[in-house]
């Protein structure tokens, strides 16, 4: 389940990591891991496979992308890339900075690389967060 809600567009591991490390009780670096994974199908099928369906970029949904995001990328290139995939919020993440790679036509592979970069850190920074968010709401034994 941890590596499904990972790969969902809106939850990404946003919502996975929270969801294995509080509500399953499993290991913080199982979950971690399976989440990255989950999280890095979708950019996979949409760097390396959108090419070869070529009505994908008719799309009005692909057409009339976020132009501050574009210019995000367009201004500080691959940190730019990473930074957008990195931060945990809304609106950022692994989905977002593939759609607008693959949109951008950067070159696959390190656009790839890029984004699981960027994967990681939010990872990371989910975990902790998560980490320290049941750290605090744990009530300790008597």
């Amino acid at each position: 389940m941890v590596l499904l809600l990972a790969m969902t567009p809106l939850g990404e591991l946003r919502v996975s990591i929270p969801f294995g490390i509080g509500l399953h009780q499993m290991h913080w670096l199982l979950v971690f891991f399976l989440s990255v994974i989950g999280n890095m199908i979708p950019p996979l099928l949409i760097i390396g496979l959108f090419d070869r369906v070529p009505f994908l970029r008719n799309w009005k949904i692909f057409t009339h992308h976020p132009q501050k995001k574009q210019q995000w990328i367009q201004k500080y290139g691959w940190i730019g890339l990473v930074i957008l995939v990195a931060i945990p919020l809304p609106g950022t993440g692994a989905w977002t900075g593939s759609l607008l790679a693959w949109i951008l036509r950067l070159p696959k592979i390190p656009s790839l690389m890029m984004v699981f970069l960027g994967v990681c850190i939010a990872g990371a920074l989910v975990t902790m967060a998560s980490l320290g968010f049941i750290h605090l709401t744990s009530v300790p034994s008597p």
